[in-house]
């Protein structure tokens, strides 16, 4: 049996990683003295009514040691492999605190693989680790299929403006500015090597769902693998986006994932987005 371990940044609900049998190792995220793990301390509703309510701007922070060596540690006291996918390394520490764990249980059956993304996108690989695990492939097996479909993850949202990214320290901020002007909607976008780049500036939201179509009809979805719709709270935007998809002849996937506080700090509420696999 292979154990198969990811992140909060995945937006997995608990329940869903129980059906799964997928550990999770969650983030913290904080609002002034007070810190709550990701999806296990704090609902995403409760995250987004934090975010609206209280005057502290959230700050994550990565898991520590301790969470990688309990997501590990069952697997290897029973004599399994175990597979960890994690959000891209760009964005935090995971992945290092991931391959740190193997190195201090010296557990060479354990394999630590970037997924170069977040949200939606990362949650595809994981939920084909998961498939192939049950269909009894080998972890190398696992690994190969994994890594071989990761280059093929598109990833997009649209945050409402940049501002939580700026706060954050994820954008300077004059492209934090242009990317905030009046109307104009920036469209971000995951390139190949898990940097977050800016791929459009879209006057309002409607043309920026419409540019994620246009995307779609260049880079056309795998139908093995679910198109996903996310959202940050709103999810009048998920459907919105939905039901354009549909009338653009695409299926996504009916679960909307409202994503959590690891991606809704720096992305802020009323952001949308969409993750598949291209053919």
């Amino acid at each position: 049996m292979t154990q198969i371990i990811t992140d909060s940044v995945a937006d997995f609900e608990p329940e869903e990683l129980a059906r799964l049998d997928v550990a999770c190792v969650p983030i913290s995220v904080a609002f002034g003295e007070k810190s709550y793990q990701e999806n296990t301390e704090l609902s995403k509703e409760g995250f987004y009514r934090l975010l609206r309510e209280c005057p502290d701007f959230p700050r994550t922070s990565q898991p520590a040691p301790g969470d990688f060596l309990r997501a590990f540690l069952p697997a290897k006291e029973r004599g399994d492999a175990a597979i960890m996918i994690t959000m891209s390394q760009r964005f935090g520490g995971i992945y290092q605190g991931a391959l740190l764990a193997k190195e201090l249980l010296d557990y060479p059956d354990a394999y630590v693989i970037d997924s170069r993304g977040a949200a939606g996108g990362e949650r595809i690989l994981v939920e084909t680790a998961v498939r192939l695990r049950d269909e009894g492939k080998t972890p190398a097996e696992i690994v190969r299929s994994v890594e071989g479909l990761r280059d093929r993850i598109v990833l997009f949202a649209c945050p409402d403006t940049m501002e939580n990214l700026r706060r954050g320290g994820r954008v300077p901020a004059l492209v934090a500015a242009i990317g905030s002007a009046v109307h104009v909607k920036p469209v971000l976008h995951i390139a190949e090597d898990g940097e977050v780049v800016i791929a459009a500036r879209e006057l309002g939201k409607r043309r920026a769902m419409h540019f994620f179509a246009q995307q779609m009809r260049k880079r056309p979805p795998d139908p093995a693998f679910p198109v996903y719709v996310m959202y940050s709270d709103i999810r009048e935007n998920a459907e919105q986006l939905a039901e354009l998809l549909r009338q653009e002849g695409f299926s996504p996937d009916e679960r909307l994932i409202n994503v959590g506080a690891a991606m809704g700090t720096h992305i802020g509420p009323n952001a949308f987005g969409l993750a598949y696999a291209a053919e």
